[in-house]
């Protein structure tokens, strides 16, 4: 348990000089927030949402897969990226969907 403890406080000391080297937290957030990787993972989720949130209102009478949100949410996702498990019933549902794909 000591020794442990012993190794994580240089590691913190560590963390702790190198962020005070580069220019803190603001610097590492704006160097996140440049990188790519960031900016693909902001775009999928963001066209997840609005995509589940315009499926679901499209669909949510008509199409079981896309009744409740919970069930929205998952269909869009495996929309994106497996392909349509069940396709849209409604015209609305089917152009949002070509739009997502």
């Amino acid at each position: 348990m000591r020794r442990a403890r012993s190794t994580r406080r240089p590691l913190i000391q560590k963390v702790r000089s190198a962020l005070a080297e580069s220019g803190g937290w603001r610097s590492l957030w704006v160097s996140v927030r440049r990188s790519q990787i960031f900016r693909i993972v902001t775009a999928v989720l963001v066209v997840w949402v609005v995509g589940a949130t315009a499926i679901h209102l499209a669909e949510r009478g008509v199409n079981e897969s896309y009744r409740s949100w919970t069930d929205s949410f998952f269909s869009v996702w495996v929309l994106l990226f497996a392909g349509p498990d069940e396709a849209p019933k409604t015209a609305a549902g089917r152009l949002i969907s070509m739009i997502l794909l």
